[in-house]
């Protein structure tokens, strides 16, 4: 599916945070689906029928995260919550993980509603989640939620 600029800025902006995040003990490794960056060589893995904007894990330990970019029209759809479920469920057997979801500045609280409802409906509570909300011109702001 060929997705927006909107999107592919948001998807390079989240893998970013996501491997600059201090909470990695180890260094990580972190993928971006190849068919919505130019020039990103490896594609994330499948998580069950779904493949992840972002996938991240640990070199030498057991931390895993799952980062997803939405803009404003794809947030609170049946498909997204297909992936959600999809994502918590597959955090919920790790080891450590969390799921990361990246939007645009003014859809952080669909995002966070949303995620609340998958991560209930995957019966994963035990699985923490970050909004990454951005706000992009000549300089990128973002502000970010855990749970």
């Amino acid at each position: 599916m060929s997705e927006s600029e909107q999107h592919r800025q948001i998807v390079r902006a989240l893998a970013l945070e996501i491997s600059s995040d201090s909470e990695w003990s180890h260094t990580p490794i972190v993928y971006m689906d190849a068919s919505e960056i130019a020039g990103a060589s490896e594609q994330t893995p499948l998580i069950g029928r779904n493949r992840p904007d972002v996938f991240a894990r640990e070199v030498a330990g057991p931390m895993s995260v799952i980062g997803e970019a939405k803009t404003p029209g794809d947030i609170d759809n049946p498909h997204t919550m297909t992936q959600l479920e999809s994502y918590f469920g597959y955090l919920g057997s790790q080891p450590k993980g969390a799921l990361w979801i990246g939007v645009p500045w003014l859809s952080a609280g669909t995002a966070t509603r949303v995620c609340r409802y998958a991560r209930t409906v995957s019966n994963a509570q035990h699985v923490p989640f970050r909004i990454v909300a951005f706000l992009f011109g000549d300089t990128v702001y973002r502000r970010i939620w855990c749970e």
